[in-house]
């Protein structure tokens, strides 16, 4: 299980152990990074039942993210600084390369220290790999995320299409791309089990549906935002947020999870500002 940590303060460390210092490399050719989104096999295919501690599995039918403020550096002032806002969906598959945002020449050396940013997307954002109404419907709602698809257990369906507005920047995340003379890859990794958490706080939390599922009060089998603001879990043994107190419910639960999705490289971590 990889752990939530702490969700506390400014900013809190997630994913694993850290990278090694950024450096220059005199002797490196220059060369090229790429800069790549990758949702991993649970987005690109579904998260199974195993995942889950109750049972149910995720399966998504559209993941779209607005990336922006890409930066990363071997070193001195950052060599990769892209301005753009990206809309990228992580669903198609990838094959475990992720979806090319950015592609620029740099100098040689190892870029160790990454940053990006996941906020509303706004006029002028570009599309990585979906159509200009994707990027249209980002802008037009004011979206960071925008994350569609169906849970099922023991032949139940609960279908979702939550819209998502909450800013993050991900900064002094330990990349591990090293340019010499030929291309490299930094990949900006989401991790989608995190969204069903059931602790802000614990070290290794579970993954779980079933309070999701119980939002659903109309019994229409469709589980909206509306009815996640519904549900309180100030009560609850689980879904603790810790000194987080003006997380109430559930909508702002999954909110405050989502800015806890993205990494680096896999398992690399990013600060969260």
């Amino acid at each position: 299980m990889r752990g939530v940590g702490r969700f506390l303060g400014v900013a809190v460390l997630i994913g694993g152990g850290a990278g090694g210092l950024a450096g220059c490399d005199s002797a490196a050719e220059s060369g090229t990074i790429e800069v790549r989104a990758y949702g991993e096999p649970y987005v690109e295919d579904k998260i199974p039942a195993e995942a889950f501690a109750d049972g149910w599995s995720v399966d998504f039918s559209r993941f779209l993210v607005a990336v922006s403020e890409i930066t990363s550096t071997a070193g001195g002032e950052p060599a990769v600084a892209d301005g753009k806002i990206h809309v990228v969906d992580l669903v198609p598959g990838s094959g475990k390369k992720g979806h090319l945002l950015v592609e620029t020449e740099v100098p040689g050396g190892r870029y160790a220290e990454t940053a990006f940013t996941v906020a509303p997307a706004t006029t002028g954002a570009v599309a990585a790999n979906v159509s200009s109404d994707d990027v249209g419907f980002m802008i037009g709602g004011g979206l960071s995320m925008y994350i569609e698809g169906t849970a099922v257990k023991d032949g139940v369906t609960k279908r979702f299409a939550w819209r998502i507005q909450t800013t993050t920047r991900y900064v002094k995340c330990a990349s591990k791309a090293k340019v010499d003379g030929d291309t490299a890859t930094i990949q900006l990794t989401f991790q989608a089990d995190r969204l069903f958490y059931d602790s802000l706080v614990a070290e290794a939390p579970l993954v779980k549906f079933d309070l999701f599922a119980s939002a659903d009060v109309d019994q229409n089998n469709v589980i909206t935002l509306e009815e996640l603001a519904g549900v309180d879990i100030t009560g609850l043994a689980d879904y603790q947020v810790g000194s987080a107190t003006e997380v109430t419910n559930l909508r702002a639960y999954l909110e405050a999870l989502t800015r806890t999705l993205g990494h680096v490289d896999g398992e690399e971590p990013c600060t969260v500002e």
